[in-house]
């Protein structure tokens, strides 16, 4: 059996379906990962921040501290960056999931108003045909 365009198409559509698919999987996955590692960042921060707060900590530690600030302050600063970039990236592969699942829906409706189209289209040819004999017999 020969497949029609519209069911290649289809085929075509779900294969896109699919793969937008995986790809807001993985979106979202990078996105939770860079979430952690802000986190992570910020609870790093916090950390050596109550360590020099702590009355045991000695001088020398709390001024590598000041010094370290500024690199700490960075190293959340671009973690909260990239969890912003993974979120955008993360609505496009939804905005390209969602389109590509209204693809495949448009596609199989398309597809099977054709079919319900040729099965009407059939039995009227059918309807026709006995039409055609019941108008041939001679009547009894």
């Amino acid at each position: 059996m020969t497949r029609s365009p519209l069911q290649t198409l289809l085929r075509l559509r779900r294969q896109e379906q699919e793969e937008a698919e995986r790809g807001l999987a993985a979106a979202i996955a990078r996105e939770r990962e860079a979430s952690e590692a802000v986190r992570h960042a910020e609870r790093y921060f916090l950390e050596q921040e109550n360590f020099v707060s702590s009355p045991e900590c000695d001088d020398l530690a709390v001024e590598a501290f000041a010094r370290w600030i500024p690199r700490g302050r960075a190293a959340i600063q671009a973690a909260q960056t990239e969890e912003e970039r993974a979120g955008l990236d993360r609505a496009v592969a939804q905005a390209a999931m969602i389109s590509a699942r209204a693809a495949s829906k448009a596609v199989e409706m398309l597809d099977a108003r054709r079919q319900k189209e040729a099965r009407l289209e059939a039995q009227r040819r059918e309807q026709n045909e006995n039409d055609d004999l019941a108008n041939r017999s001679p009547p009894f």
